[in-house]
């Protein structure tokens, strides 16, 4: 499941924050499924995703980002997921890095190449 620059290939086993991020978002329940059946085909397709600890290219941005998320699950956590939109949007926005960083990086390379 990893690459030899130590990113995850594929969606890598992180069900329990698929988990934290459906309670926290409450989608509809075909919208939960289809989440689910779009992370178990991304388990197979041929991307990059930042391990947080692991990857060396802007690790100390990474660690900073992974500490306020631990920060902000552990309040969301403890107000029962009943927590403003700041909060969510920090929240997912931490998760959109983490899982989409790597592909902006390739993107802005390929764009200079």
């Amino acid at each position: 499941m990893k690459a030899s620059d130590n990113h995850f290939r594929g969606f890598p086993a992180l069900w329990n924050a698929a988990a934290f991020y459906l309670f926290l978002l409450h989608p509809p329940p075909i919208l939960s499924t289809l989440g689910i059946a779009i992370l178990i085909a991304l388990t197979f397709a041929p991307f990059h995703v930042l391990h947080p600890v692991r990857v060396v290219r802007l690790r100390w941005l990474t660690l900073w980002l992974v500490a306020v998320w631990a920060v902000l699950a552990m309040y969301t956590i403890a107000y029962d997921f009943d927590v403003g939109a700041p909060i969510v949007f920090g929240l997912c926005a931490i998760a959109a890095y983490i899982v989409g960083s790597d592909a902006v990086i390739r993107q802005i390379k390929s764009f200079r190449a």
